[in-house]
């Protein structure tokens, strides 16, 4: 569910026609986003055994730590050289 509101909350934000919509589907898609990694995390200590737990949860942890320094600096680039839509 969480993937699926993220998704969906991407999807609006992409259509958006005004600043509210656009703003609005942004905070769905941050509630989306901030669901996923908790229930990654679960799903992976379910299903894993602990000498494999390190190896299963990087590519958890590794987007997370890249997002936040990636995430402006394309967004910049697409508002400076893209169109926002």
């Amino acid at each position: 569910m969480a993937i699926a509101l993220f998704t969906l909350a991407s999807i609006a934000c992409g259509i958006s026609q005004s600043l509210t919509q656009f703003v609005a589907a942004r905070a769905v898609q941050g509630l989306g986003s901030a669901l996923m990694t908790p229930v990654g995390r679960i799903l992976v200590l379910r299903n894993v055994s602990k000498s494999e737990l390190l190896n299963a949860t990087a590519p958890i942890t590794w987007p997370a730590l890249f997002a936040p320094v990636i995430g402006p600096v394309l967004g910049g680039f697409m508002a400076t050289y893209l169109s926002w839509h």
